[in-house]
């Protein structure tokens, strides 16, 4: 499995590190990979917004051959490529649901207040990457309008609402 990795071209995104009211708000793309087969508008939405985020990060699934995904849920598709590339994100490279420690730990180096994720799986692996944010300490945010997912999509979103406070809403402001 590739190391994590800093995509090619500039991090200053021209936002600034502060947005509107101060705060700073990062936007985490969970798994947008082409093995995913994610919508092509899906794509679009999430590279469009990604310019209106002070820092990018994406997570870059990875199916090892003696995963629990393969033995026990019988899955046996790798996410493949990403998507979408960004440039100045970082690439987090996983083998499970959630982020690591690792992973944290990077995402910390942003010194953003809130980390907004979208991505596909809203119910699986985009969920669980909120968790681990809100494990660490740092203030996850689902885009809903962002995610995608086959079956429990508005179950998630309502997970995520309670789990994360009520309309799981942003300190940033506006949607961004």
């Amino acid at each position: 499995m590739p190391e994590t990795q800093i995509a090619t071209g500039p991090i200053d995104r021209g936002l600034g590190t502060k947005l509107g009211n101060g705060r700073t708000c990062g936007l985490l793309v969970v798994d947008l990979q082409s093995g995913f087969d994610p919508p092509a508008a899906l794509v679009a939405a999430i590279a469009a917004e990604a310019t209106q985020y002070a820092a990018v990060a994406m997570t870059r699934f990875h199916n090892l051959p003696d995963s629990l995904y393969r033995s026990v849920l019988g899955y046996d598709r790798d996410g493949g490529d990403l998507a979408l590339s960004v440039p100045g994100s970082i690439i987090l490279d996983k083998t499970g649901y959630g982020l690591t420690a690792r992973h944290i730990e990077l995402l910390r180096m942003f010194d953003c207040d809130e980390w907004h994720l979208c991505g596909v799986e809203t119910d699986a692996c985009v969920l669980a990457c909120a968790f681990s944010l809100w494990d660490a300490g740092l203030p996850p945010r689902i885009r809903g309008d962002l995610c995608s997912s086959p079956r429990f999509h508005a179950e998630a979103i309502r997970i995520a609402e309670r789990q994360f406070g009520s309309g799981n809403s942003s300190s940033c402001d506006g949607d961004v």
